[in-house]
């Protein structure tokens, strides 16, 4: 019962946010990173991560000292197991659930501060700029991949993912947008596999080629992709095969020599 209260309570709160949303200028990022259990099948389930982030647009009230809470929703996750990053303030939220009668079963996660209580910045999520911040983590049975849903009640408005951020005085106003993204790690030629197809984009992102920042060989969400992102591009690029094709080798070697040398470079590509 305290934990269905706690959720609504928190719901609530955000939702009561929506109808102030002019008078926010920044915008919240959501971003849902995948990471294949095998990575030459997208259906074959793994893990995910999602990531929170103001993106400052440099105009009214910002977002700059944290977020006070997000509402995301997700379908074709695992309901359970799903862990947190961090402490928030005393009675904030931290939970999940189902929604009832959704019939594409979408997973809740609510996760925040007590509005009604003192925030403070750096308690819960606290996410500056051009840099992402862990909310949560999971993983997905095989089948269709996981994505940003809705509450899908015909009865009522539909919502998305929300969520609002600390303004002065700790008061709190929503974003102006939510803006949400899934990205499979290693995958930059947007097919879902990860092979050496993708090699010359993480390339091109690495050394600040034609290709803007791309949040596929950003393995550590720092914002930017170097090279402390190679080891775990090269750990996918040689990562298991499904078992379907586990019987055709696949050169993975290729371009790992040439990593070598770009341990050399020290560019980097902003967000």
């Amino acid at each position: 019962m305290k934990r269905s209260l706690l959720l609504c309570s928190v719901c609530a709160t955000l939702m009561a946010l929506l109808p102030t949303a002019n008078t926010q200028a920044d915008n919240l990022q959501l971003t849902l990173d995948l990471n294949n259990t095998s990575r030459s099948n997208n259906m074959s389930g793994g893990s995910w991560t999602l990531w929170a982030r103001v993106v400052d647009t440099g105009a009214g009230v910002d977002g700059s000292t944290g977020i006070a809470g997000l509402r995301a929703l997700i379908d074709n996750i695992t309901p359970t197991g799903i862990t947190f990053n961090g402490a928030i303030n005393a009675n904030g939220a931290a939970n999940t659930q189902v929604l009832p009668s959704d019939p594409e079963g979408t997973v809740e996660i609510v996760y925040g501060q007590d509005l009604s209580l003192a925030t403070t910045a750096g308690i819960g999520v606290n996410s500056p700029a051009t840099k992402d911040t862990l909310i949560a983590s999971g993983t997905w049975p095989a089948g269709p991949r996981p994505v940003f849903g809705n509450d899908n009640k015909p009865t009522f408005p539909v919502y998305l993912s929300d969520g609002g951020f600390l303004a002065g005085g700790g008061a709190a106003t929503v974003a102006d947008s939510i803006l949400t993204t899934v990205v499979t790690l290693g995958d930059f030629n947007s097919t879902g596999t990860i092979s050496n197809a993708d090699t010359a984009g993480y390339v091109a992102a690495l050394t600040g080629g034609a290709g803007a920042y791309n949040p596929a060989g950003d393995f550590n969400q720092s914002g930017t992709v170097s090279n402390s992102d190679t080891g775990s591009y090269v750990a996918k690029l040689t990562g298991p095969l499904g078992a379907s094709v586990a019987a055709v080798p696949e050169p993975s070697s290729i371009g790992l020599v040439m990593f070598g040398a770009m341990g050399l470079l020290g560019f980097r590509r902003n967000r």
